[in-house]
């Protein structure tokens, strides 16, 4: 067994993180390459990002200001917080893509979802994407408020399940 110092490991983590990131190599193409598992390149991989080789960003224009969620997180002792840039004419699109993606990612198997009523409400249920999941109970929280019929719970949730 070969014993790889600190230098040659950190060679190595750039040139697999070049191969994937920058030449659009596979992680099957690489580890065939490299002569090591699939596994293992996904974990130098890893290890690329939490050296700082690597820094994944997204770029959409539904990322909100970092600093902002950041103070306001801080100063309200509050977990999640999302600032999202819009224009006016597209805020409601906006504020119910960011709420209708941080729903789709958090909703879980067993979950029961309370609905609340709402135009921003209903919008976020617009923008929830699809996705397998078991045993999930939505529920309105409020009867049928509002004037408008696609803005009450009982619609929104409807729309949600």
């Amino acid at each position: 067994m070969r014993i790889v110092n600190d230098d040659e490991m950190t060679k190595k983590i750039i040139l697999i993180a070049e191969m994937y990131y920058v030449h659009g190599m596979s992680q099957e193409e690489i580890s065939k390459r490299m002569k090591m598992s699939r596994p293992w390149v996904s974990k130098l991989l890893k290890r690329a990002e939490e050296i700082g080789v690597v820094r994944i960003e997204v770029n959409s224009p539904l990322s909100g200001c970092v600093e902002l969620e950041d103070k306001i997180k801080a100063q309200y002792n509050i977990e999640n917080v999302f600032v999202i840039k819009s224009t006016n004419a597209g805020s409601m699109a906006s504020v119910g893509h960011a709420a209708g993606n941080y729903l789709s990612s958090h909703i879980q198997n067993g979950d029961v979802v309370g609905i609340s009523w709402g135009l921003s409400v209903s919008t976020a249920v617009d923008y929830v994407t699809p996705m397998q999941v078991d045993d999930v109970t939505v529920v309105p929280l409020v009867g049928g408020a509002g004037s408008k019929l696609e803005c009450q719970s009982n619609v929104i949730a409807n729309n949600l399940r």
